[in-house]
């Protein structure tokens, strides 16, 4: 959105993602932000499929020792509901780390350390702030 003043000439431009609280005061002031949204949006996006590629992981056939069948079925209800709310519009931050809070302890258990620390990652980086 670019907004010029009749009167002095004087624009104030806006565009990108969400911010607030800028303030510019007085003659020949600019101000430049930079929108985040689009890494926001590209992590969202790393995130989406990290969490569907661990769901695709805990589906496959064959993945499953006996000894940790209780485990997988729990983890995979819990990727399951954290793939849901992930697939929404605008995932809800509160709910998406509460998910995710339920289902780190559980792949962390079967020894998937590497899900736990790259989806805890973006779940952080996307979601907190």
């Amino acid at each position: 959105m670019t907004e010029r003043t009749p009167d002095t000439g004087d624009r104030a431009e806006v565009s990108g993602g969400s911010f607030s609280g800028i303030t510019v005061i007085g003659q020949h002031n600019s101000t430049t932000v930079v929108p985040l949204g689009t890494r926001r949006a590209e992590q969202l996006t790393t995130l989406r499929a990290e969490v569907r590629s661990l769901l695709d992981g805990l589906r496959a056939p064959g993945a499953v020792k006996p000894a940790d069948l209780a485990g997988v079925v729990e983890a995979k209800v819990h990727a399951g509901e954290l793939d849901e709310e992930l697939a929404e519009e605008q995932p809800d931050g509160r709910a998406v780390r509460k998910r995710w809070t339920k289902l780190e302890p559980v792949i962390r258990g079967l020894g998937m350390a590497g899900a736990v620390a790259s989806i805890g990652r973006l779940v952080t980086e996307v979601f907190t702030g």
